[in-house]
């Protein structure tokens, strides 16, 4: 389960869905860059994405 921005998503499917992000694009950049981490893999597809240690939850912010 990830959540994001207080959602609950119980698939990375689901998370693709939302934001509009190629599922099969997903997988392959997973499986090319098995070495990287939750955050790195989102954040290669969803801007500003930032993990918040506190309550694991993940969020996207506004550049200023």
């Amino acid at each position: 389960m990830v959540i994001i921005d207080g959602v609950k998503y119980e698939s990375y499917y689901d998370v693709c869905k939302a934001y509009g992000i190629s599922f099969s694009e997903f997988l392959k950049y997973k499986k090319e860059n098995t070495g990287i981490n939750e955050l790195e893999l989102l954040g290669h597809f969803i801007n500003n994405i930032a993990y918040c240690m506190k309550t694991g939850e993940y969020d996207i912010f506004l550049k200023k």
